[in-house]
């Protein structure tokens, strides 16, 4: 693997190792919370992101 992949790769995991961490400290109540009236509440979203590397596996296997 060359070093530009390496270094994306090691990105990666501080990026998730940190959304876990902060993850971590959330509360349920923090996650119903709405930042905006009307829009998704914080859980909403992380289900959103979480589903988002499923999503792009059907669509590199050609799902439609």
């Amino acid at each position: 693997m060359n070093m530009y992949c390496q270094s994306a790769f090691h990105q990666l995991e501080i990026v998730i190792a940190s959304i876990s961490e902060i993850l971590g400290q959330l509360t349920e109540e923090d996650l119903e919370k709405r930042p905006t009236e009307g829009k998704y509440s914080i859980g909403e979203l992380l289900e959103h992101i979480a589903l988002i590397p499923a999503a792009d596996g059907y669509v590199a296997e050609e799902a439609t």
